[in-house]
């Protein structure tokens, strides 16, 4: 109710969340909302399921295993036994001729013995019925009530165990064959086990009878159903512990994934300090609120706010405050503001708003008023009543443009204004604007170009001792590798990013770019200082120092391999902060340069209170100087006035022998321009210090040295 209180100038409009527009139409597929399983729920089920099968395979083999080892040891001991009474059974069939007995009393005694040691048999063994055949199919005793004197079919098995070959069989319930003593054991023990062995009378003999022994299979499949079930559950518990084991494990390890991912798309999408929306955010969240616009016929609002004087407060409370501060901003600001609306943190002092769906232009400049008078509103830190204010810059769409690169472009023009008039708010007009057409354009084009990597290239220009000849270290300048206009000077594009603070990422890419070509170069054996200007809006930034030095341990070069160069019109606008930040830099080891030197009106006094390594006397004193008394003499001066200060010189812009020629005599330690050679891309530079390194060794005249290398 409160935020309602306070936006009640919103209340009569139809509100649409950016982020609802989004997720809804990222979900939408087809007129029906995209249902998605979880990963983790996919690969339960999947695993489960091989899991089961696999379980259901191996106790499938297991019985059979079972099953099957359950019979051999059951025929291997019947087997055993049947052997243990042949000789009694052999006996039995000794009366008579041939194994017939050949008189009544023979007979039954013949059937008593083979009956005897039969019941023998059975008593020992898993035997449960055994009959004696003679070979023409007669059964002449057994136990079990074998149907002695019945003659029973010589089918291919019997007569191969009269043959002498071992015949072991199951029969089971269904068999339509049974003679004998068969049907009658089916019905008393169900399937059976049927070993027939020939018999011989003596050794070598022919074989007379045929001994034929049962076994029930009941017991023992019922013994190997018993196994096999103990077994698979064991294999069982065993395929779902490790099933269980390994779910965890990538349970676990999805939630951690997440987590990390979750982590990874808020750095990618939000400041690190803050943990508000950064640019990336900020421009898809313009894109969807401007495409709803569209549709609604509606207006989108870009405000950008800049804190005043923040650096004045960093460099009074130092930057830990300073940090305090900037996370308090957001939260304040949000609270006049919409939830469709977006505050977001472009860096060091700036932030963006995004007003989605407003009726009237007009009410982006009540709510930038809101905002401002929010600013204002005393903060506390650390216990420390903190008192700021802000400038803000305003542009709409689709009156200012249709991007975000658009509207951020005409409210930093805005905003600029407003801080330069020391106005709270402006409204961006063509007015304010002084760039052309073109110029808007190529401006538009420079900001794609410096978030999309390959059009931003660096050249490398060389600087060598006069006195020797030798390459001391390059100068880094930026190129701009446009896809239609091709190679455009920094002349052309360097105000415009210095204008609309394009210029801060611009500095970074040079520099990431300058230190990779450094170590790409130790590591063939090359060691040479770049060095690398920085813009005034980076040094100005609190964090310049920090930040440098962790892009140098982030790429492996040396401190003293890198160069700075700062112009005179930099570090006179705030001495005092340039002062803090030019220690800071060299108490890490970097060199320093004031680039241009000469024509910044500095004060000789302050300059002598910097930690500068060298001084680089602008073109325009060189360039001349073999000609014009009064350049020479400027020229000398700034000679002079480095020795006192114990600092080394560069020439810049030498572009004849005769000004080579009169800097050598003159005392200046190192030059670099086109008579030594034009910039060039990194590539060619190797060859070109070779070639050059080849040339000095064979001359004879220190100061014309580099005449026969120039290019």
């Amino acid at each position: 109710m409160k935020r309602r209180a306070r936006n009640a100038d919103f209340e009569d409009q139809t509100h649409i969340s950016n982020e609802h527009v989004r997720v809804f139409a990222r979900r939408r597929v087809s007129g029906t909302v995209e249902r998605r399983v979880p990963l983790v729920f996919s690969f339960a089920a999947v695993s489960l399921i091989l899991t089961l099968a696999l379980g259901v395979v191996l106790g499938r083999e297991i019985e059979r295993s079972v099953n099957e080892r359950g019979l051999e040891m059951l025929r291997q001991t019947t087997q055993s036994a049947i052997a243990l009474t042949v000789n009694t059974i052999v006996t039995g069939l000794s009366f008579g001729t041939e194994g017939v007995p050949t008189t009544t009393q023979q007979k039954l005694a013949q059937a008593d013995l083979i009956s005897s040691a039969s019941r023998v048999l059975v008593s020992n063994s898993d035997v449960v019925a055994v009959e004696a055949v003679l070979a023409d199919g007669t059964i002449i005793g057994g136990a079990g009530a074998p149907p002695v004197g019945v003659t029973i079919p010589r089918d291919e098995r019997f007569r191969a165990a009269l043959a002498g070959v071992l015949q072991i069989r199951t029969l089971d319930m269904n068999a339509h064959s049974a003679t004998g003593i068969e049907p009658s054991l089916l019905g008393r023990f169900g399937d059976l086990l049927v070993l027939e062995q020939g018999v011989r009378i003596k050794p070598g003999g022919p074989i007379l009878a045929v001994v034929v022994s049962y076994a029930p299979l009941g017991p023992t499949r019922r013994q190997a159903a018993a196994d096999s079930r103990s077994i698979i559950l064991i294999l069982a518990a065993g395929l779902l512990v490790l099933w269980l084991a390994v779910f965890r494990l990538v349970v676990r390890a999805s939630r951690a994934l997440r987590r990390e991912a979750s982590r990874n798309a808020h750095q990618a999408t939000h400041d690190a300090l803050t943990a508000l929306p950064n640019r990336v955010l900020l421009r898809d969240r313009t894109k969807q609120a401007v495409l709803a616009s569209r549709r609604s016929g509606t207006y989108v609002a870009l405000i950008l706010i800049g804190l005043n004087r923040f650096r004045e407060l960093n460099d009074t409370l130092g930057h830990p405050l300073g940090d305090v501060l900037l996370k308090q901003i957001g939260p304040r600001l949000q609270e006049h503001l919409r939830d469709s609306d977006t505050v977001g943190r472009l860096g060091g002092d700036e932030f963006a708003v995004i007003l989605a769906d407003l009726r009237s232009p007009e009410t982006a400049l009540t709510v930038a008023e809101k905002l401002n008078v929010a600013i204002q509103q005393s903060f506390v830190l650390d216990g420390v009543t903190v008192d700021v204010d802000s400038s803000a810059g305003i542009a709409t769409s689709p009156d200012h443009g249709e991007t975000f690169d658009e509207l951020l472009q005409h409210a930093d023009i805005a905003m600029d204004v407003a801080k330069r008039e020391k106005l709270a708010t402006v409204n961006y007009t063509a007015e304010l604007d002084t760039y052309s057409a073109d110029q808007l354009t190529l401006l538009a084009d420079l900001r794609q170009a410096v978030e999309q990597p390959g059009q931003i290239v660096v050249f490398y220009q060389p600087q060598a001792e006069l006195a020797t000849g030798k390459v001391s270290g390059v100068e880094a300048l930026v190129r701009w590798q446009h896809p239609q206009n091709g190679l455009i000077s920094p002349d052309d594009f360097i105000p415009l990013a210095e204008h609309t603070g394009i210029i801060r990422p611009l500095t970074w890419l040079i520099l990431r770019a300058a230190l990779t070509q450094n170590r790409q170069w130790a590591q063939a054996g090359l060691l040479l200082r770049v060095s690398v200007n920085v813009s005034p809006r980076c040094l100005l930034e609190p964090e310049f120092a920090d930040n440098v030095s962790r892009l140098l341990a982030e790429i492996g070069v040396p401190p003293e391999r890198l160069e700075v160069e700062l112009t005179e019109t930099a570090i006179m606008n705030d001495p005092d902060h340039a002062r803090d930040v030019l220690h800071d830099l060299a108490g890490r080891g970097i060199r320093l340069s004031i680039d241009d030197f000469g024509t910044g009106y500095s004060s000789m006094a302050y300059l002598k209170m910097l930690p500068v390594h060298e001084l680089k006397i602008d073109r325009a004193f060189i360039e001349n100087m073999d000609s014009d008394a009064n350049d020479a003499a400027i020229v000398q001066y700034s000679l002079d006035l480095a020795r006192n200060l114990k600092v080394t010189v560069v020439a810049e812009g030498v572009a004849t022998q005769a000004v080579w020629q009169l800097l050598a005599e003159l005392g200046c330690p190192t030059a670099q321009g086109y008579y030594l050679s034009r910039p060039m891309p990194a590539d060619n530079l190797v060859q070109w210090i070779a070639h050059h390194q080849t040339t000095v060794a064979a001359s004879t005249t220190p100061v014309t040295r580099a005449a026969t290398t120039s290019t």
